[in-house]
């Protein structure tokens, strides 16, 4: 008796088992469904740009981005330009643009739009296109050669040092051996005044990563808006060369003497200029452009300043 209710009972575990796994979805020899698995969202660089910033007006460039993806995965581009500004010529649905840039000076902003099955990513860079200037009117009392085309150069002298410009910790006379020089071609190019007549850029595309920057060349210093928003700071170099970044009319002291005025937005790369700078010089910015500033000093300057695109950063 006790034998056939334990089997009784048993069948019907059996039975009630099957039941819940038939309202389940489930059947006899099928495998359990697996949660469908989304591809890996691809890696999106920066827009790079084929030029040193900034641009002529009307001037067509090259924008283009790399993405890193798993082969065979459907990628969608689309580049967007600020509203009214700039005009894709070519490659638009592809990761390489043509763009004329616009007529007008000042910096606009393209977008770059990458779409998969499951994700959305956008990318935007910023093109600066000159500010021409042209030259005031003369009167009877203007000297012909005065040109609005040939800044000032603001080189300090003895005169120009008043008694509250700080006295140099060191007064150490700076040897172009303390500096790297360049590991890139540079060209020279005119941005401003003083120093920034003879300015140099390169491609920055010199085959250094941040590991081996931070391992091997580290010798520099940086005075930006985010760790100096006063705009200064003191230098822990004895340097020759300096690279420089900012908006148009941005200006440069040394020890309170003005040195420098920017003429024309630098773009993210920026210049390098020629100046003297000991331990202890004080480095200002004055009027910073509202997008930020950066000066870069020391005597690994160039391997960062030249490797800067190489690393993703224009």
């Amino acid at each position: 008796m006790f034998t056939s209710v334990y089997l009784w009972c048993f069948r019907t575990f059996l039975l009630l088992a099957f039941l819940g796994m038939l309202a389940a979805g489930c059947t006899i020899g099928q495998p359990l469904a697996t949660m469908p698995t989304s591809a890996p969202t691809p890696v999106v660089s920066e827009p790079a740009i084929s030029v040193p910033l900034p641009v002529e007006p009307g001037e067509q460039i090259g924008v283009s981005i790399r993405v890193d993806s798993v082969a065979g995965m459907d990628i969608a581009y689309e580049w967007i330009p600020s509203e009214g500004t700039g005009t894709i010529l070519q490659g638009q649905g592809t990761n390489a643009i043509t763009y004329q840039a616009p007529a007008e000076p000042g910096t606009y902003s393209i977008r770059a739009k990458v779409t998969t099955a499951d994700a959305v990513i956008e990318r935007s860079t910023f093109i600066t296109v000159h500010e021409v200037e042209t030259p005031r009117a003369m009167s009877a009392d203007t000297p012909t050669a005065a040109s609005t085309l040939i800044p000032t150069i603001l080189t300090p002298t003895a005169s120009s040092i008043t008694a509250e410009a700080p006295t140099p910790i060191s007064t150490k006379q700076v040897s172009p051996e303390n500096d790297a020089g360049p590991v890139r071609e540079h060209q020279t190019v005119a941005i401003g005044s003083g120093p920034l007549m003879t300015a140099t850029f390169s491609d920055g595309l010199a085959p250094y990563t941040e590991t081996e920057l931070g391992a091997n060349y580290y010798r520099i210093q940086r005075i930006r808006l985010q760790e100096n928003p006063d705009g200064c700071d003191t230098s822990i170099y004895d340097t020759n060369k300096v690279w420089f970044g900012s908006g148009v009319r941005t200006s440069i002291t040394v020890n309170d003497v003005p040195i420098a005025e920017l003429k024309v937005a630098t773009g993210k790369h920026g210049y390098i200029f020629d100046w003297p700078i000991r331990v202890g010089d004080k480095i200002c910015v004055t009027d910073p452009h509202p997008a930020g500033f950066a000066i870069v000093f020391g005597p690994d300057m160039f391997y960062h300043y030249d490797s800067y695109c190489y690393r993703g950063q224009c």
